[in-house]
């Protein structure tokens, strides 16, 4: 008898146990939804998972939390009178992560967990960050009055339809990819290792682009532009520009504009190519007030856009 209850003990336990440990790995999606009546201020970070925010019909908008991993954190979702802050920590102490990490991640250590991707649609905010450790920030529809910040540690920035007064785009190592890019302030760039992309990019007052690692390419009508690549390639089609700076160290620089537009050129270079005619060092011209300024270590082309195919 007392054998026979132990067998069922046994088998109640496991049961349980598989119970809760499936309770734990089938429970991947956790969802929010708040109002959007009195919120100007949105701060996201992301550890681990995919967390997908998008703008409803409701007047509301709605977080999903998505775990690829079968890693689930805790989430902490605060919202304070006109802030948004959601936060999403590896809980260390709770008691099924190391059977967790043992089960699904043996092999992996702590950082190679922190992955993660951001979807994000909003309507319009006064300002909005969005922070991740490693894996992808996406942006689309990102309309914000004073400042737009996203910041990532490994992974790409895929900014697409964004406008903001101010913009503050920073990532160690990844891409940044950018389509409909519109910034009425202030818009500072920088990016240790990766390429950046910037197509159908307006600025009205001052745009600063720093690389270290990577190509530079943007289709823009700027007010006023400083670039520093050290190790890469420039390629800028210059629809409208007042004041542009280049510093180059390492790579070719090519910049595309309309030739019959009056500017003041300012380039030093051992080999400059300016609308198809060989200069070498240096090259001064002034013919109006726009300014366009390259110091460079390698080779700067100067193409009129009408010769582009």
């Amino acid at each position: 008898m007392k054998e026979l209850i132990n067998k069922l003990f046994i088998k109640k336990l496991i049961m349980i146990t598989v119970l809760l440990f499936s309770s734990i790995i089938l429970s991947n999606t956790k969802s929010f939804e708040f109002s959007l009546s009195e919120i100007k201020k949105i701060n996201i970070e992301s550890n681990i998972s995919n967390i997908n925010i998008y703008y409803s019909e409701k007047n509301s908008l709605i977080c999903f939390y998505e775990n690829e991993l079968n890693i689930f954190p805790d989430i902490l979702f605060k919202k304070d009178f006109d802030l948004i802050n959601l936060t999403e920590t590896l809980n260390k102490n709770n008691p099924f992560f190391l059977l967790k990490k043992f089960v699904f991640n043996s092999n992996q250590n702590n950082n190679s967990l922190k992955s993660g991707t951001f979807t994000v649609m909003t309507n319009k905010k006064d300002d909005a960050i969005f922070v991740s450790y490693k894996g992808n920030i996406k942006l689309k529809k990102i309309f914000t009055n004073y400042r737009l910040i996203a910041k990532n540690t490994i992974g790409n920035i895929f900014p697409f339809s964004i406008s903001s007064k101010n913009i503050y785009l920073e990532n160690v190592n990844g891409k940044i990819l950018s389509n409909n890019f519109i910034s009425n302030g202030e818009l500072e760039i920088k990016n240790d290792r990766g390429d950046i992309d910037l197509k159908n990019f307006s600025n009205t007052v001052f745009s600063k682009i720093i690389n270290k690692e990577g190509n530079i390419k943007l289709t823009a009508s700027v007010n006023k532009m400083y670039i520093k690549n050290v190790f890469g390639n420039i390629s800028l089609y210059l629809k409208k520009f007042n004041k542009c700076e280049i510093n180059q160290s390492f790579g070719t620089t090519l910049i595309v504009l309309n030739k019959n537009q009056k500017y003041d050129y300012e380039i030093q270079a051992p080999n400059i190519i300016f609308f198809n005619k060989n200069y070498t060092k240096k090259l001064n011209i002034k013919n109006g007030n726009n300014k366009l300024k390259i110091f460079s270590k390698n080779t700067v082309i100067i193409q009129d856009i009408s010769n582009l195919d």
